[in-house]
């Protein structure tokens, strides 16, 4: 209780009592990395502002309004319903009409008109404001998440807890020669289960091009008895109601992760959780060396090609720092200051008016 109080007191005058956070993915995808961003900021900054964290999707809005068509006016129905958000994080821009007839505060017979703290900046943009780089960048994976996702993962592919799990994630279609590099590196365990998560960016044909090409290359090696393969089609699958995306539940449980393709959301999560982490090497191999060169010469990821495929996987885990928390922190920063902002305009037009 004291501590409540304390709290209270100690709260400026300018910041309202319980601020709403809201993520809207509205017109968005839940599955992206900018918007598992947005979850995990909201949550950290309503969690340090003694705030209410609220997410919003298209789901959402379709069954609390399913007449209305435009979705503007849908959502207008939404914050007439439930509150306008003091903070809101989404990618999309939205009118200040939106906000106007639903979110205003009379003083002294004005109506002044507030508007929420929007935040529509790329997941990169945010972290880089905040810490100079964006190399590792924001996220929502927490440890109670990833228990709970792992133990998903492994009811619903009870086999994978057999064998060390190493999982391939597709963060594009740069799968070339991938197979050729990493199978020779399984021949020397005694058993494995290799797991290849297609994501938002991979299309179906390449997914089951990298399917083939791996059981390929097992043949090939002569190690069918001992490398098991898994995957995860996420442009068939997501189509279809109530099918568990692994992702999360890999991160959870993989020994090793390789990624294929460019994307900082795959890394920054897979270390967080401190998995053994791969780049792997191929069409864009220049371009993914630049970008990730000071994780990658920390050796805190680890190169994947054809050149070393003679070299066993090696166990790695790495503790880096989370990007998240520091984000947080400048976006109140810049929250308070557009609060102090929004007190001074009221103030100055409530002085006009009196004068005059």
């Amino acid at each position: 209780m004291l501590k409540s109080l304390f709290n209270r007191a100690a709260r400026p005058s300018y910041l309202p009592e319980k601020p709403i956070i809201m993520v809207s993915t509205i017109g968005d995808d839940d599955n992206r990395g900018d918007s598992h961003a947005y979850m995990g900021l909201a949550r950290v900054v309503a969690e340090k502002l003694g705030g209410e964290y609220r997410h919003i999707n298209d789901n959402t809005i379709t069954a609390a309004y399913p007449t209305l068509q435009a979705r503007d006016r849908a959502l207008h129905e939404y914050f007439n319903d439930n509150g306008v958000p003091d903070i809101l994080f989404s990618r999309f821009y939205h009118s200040p009409q939106l906000w106007y007839p639903v979110y205003t505060e009379k003083q002294d017979d004005l109506f002044i008109t507030k508007c929420p703290h929007i935040i529509t900046a790329m997941n990169e943009s945010l972290t880089k404001k905040a810490n100079g780089e964006d190399v590792l960048v924001s996220h929502h994976l927490t440890p109670s998440l990833l228990k709970a996702e792992g133990d998903k993962l492994l009811e619903a592919y009870p086999k994978i807890k057999d064998a060390p799990l190493i999982t391939v994630m597709m963060a594009d279609n740069t799968n070339y020669e991938l197979a050729e590099a990493l199978i020779p590196r399984l021949k020397d365990l005694p058993q494995s289960t290799l797991f290849i998560c297609s994501g938002r960016r991979t299309d179906g044909n390449h997914f089951n091009e990298l399917m083939n090409s791996m059981a390929h290359e097992i043949g090939k090696h002569g190690v069918q008895n001992r490398v098991r393969v898994m995957g995860y089609d996420f442009q068939k699958e997501i189509q279809r109601p109530n099918t568990l995306n692994p992702y999360m539940g890999l991160i959870a449980q993989s020994d090793h992760i390789v990624i294929c393709g460019d994307s900082r959301s795959i890394v920054s999560e897979a270390l967080s959780a401190q998995r053994s982490l791969y780049m792997y090497q191929g069409a864009y191999s220049n371009h993914i060396e630049e970008m990730y060169s000071p994780l990658l010469r920390d050796r805190i990821i680890l190169p994947l090609n054809k050149r070393d495929a003679a070299t066993p996987l090696a166990t790695h885990p790495v503790c880096i720092r989370n990007p998240t928390e520091q984000t947080a922190d400048r976006i109140i920063k810049d929250y308070k200051r557009n609060c102090r902002r929004q007190l001074g305009m009221v103030r100055g037009t409530l002085a006009y008016v009196m004068e005059g």
